[in-house]
């Protein structure tokens, strides 16, 4: 007999998640396990109870695909382990279902869409300058000096 698991992660403890709770009740779960993990790193205590509490032929779900897991590793290594395991997975908002055929590749093309996202940024991490004073919060240079006033786009017209 399946038994249908829910997990819930929020990033801090003041952002609300009983929307999540509510959309994983309504699709029939059992057991909602919930984190709230403040970075990538962080514990995730619920989602191992979770893991641990997950059977064969069990379905895990998630309301949408970011709530796995903070970043494509994770969520990936996640997801193979419960393929493996014979645990279904599905995303509810996101409709993807890895249990069936067309939820597989669409899941696939998905996380290799999210892949080359995460080694982009990465690779943008990478390149920029160490030494460089960060932009102010306008996205002026600092290094730049002061800003010109614009030019205005129209000639003024003479009043009168």
């Amino acid at each position: 007999m399946t038994t249908l698991v829910g997990y819930v992660r929020v990033a801090r403890s003041e952002e609300p998640y009983q929307d999540q709770v509510d959309a994983l009740d309504a699709a029939g779960c059992e057991r909602i396990f919930v984190d709230v993990a403040g970075g990538r790193r962080a514990p995730r205590p619920g989602l191992q109870d979770a893991l641990d509490y997950l059977r064969e032929n069990d379905e895990l779900l998630v309301v949408s695909l970011d709530r796995l897991g903070p970043g494509t590793a994770d969520v990936v290594r996640i997801l193979n382990g419960l393929e493996a395991r014979g645990i279904a997975f599905r995303a509810i908002r996101d409709g993807l279902e890895a249990g069936t055929a067309a939820g597989r590749g669409l899941f696939a093309a998905t996380l290799a869409l999210a892949t080359v996202e995460e080694t982009t940024e990465a690779e943008r991490r990478r390149r920029r300058p160490v030494d460089r004073p960060a932009r102010s919060a306008s996205g002026a240079d600092p290094e730049a000096g002061a800003a010109q006033p614009a030019a205005p786009a129209l000639p003024s017209l003479p009043k009168g």
